[in-house]
């Protein structure tokens, strides 16, 4: 589905990469943090290079973790993610 109304900013603070009425994406430079899921929807997080942790998992370029909606995870490490998720 195509829109062509006029781009409206979000009120994300990171790099949005892609956005529908089904989901949206943003790219994020990894280093220590906590993400929290809504309690709504969960969260999809796919690593494009680095290597670490999430919640004591190791990761590397290519892993992909979900995170269930109302959840947080902890991350550690190098790298940049997308993380996707289904907008409220």
């Amino acid at each position: 589905m195509l829109n062509y109304h006029k781009y409206e900013p979000t009120e994300f603070r990171l790099p949005l990469i892609g956005e529908s009425s089904y989901f949206r994406s943003v790219l994020s430079e990894i280093k220590p943090m906590k993400l929290t899921a809504s309690k709504a929807s969960f969260k999809a997080i796919s690593i494009l290079d680095g290597s670490g942790f999430v919640d004591d998992i190791p990761y590397s370029k290519g892993c992909t973790f979900f995170l269930p909606a109302g959840r947080t995870c902890e991350i550690k490490g190098t790298g940049h993610m997308v993380i996707t998720e289904v907008p409220a």
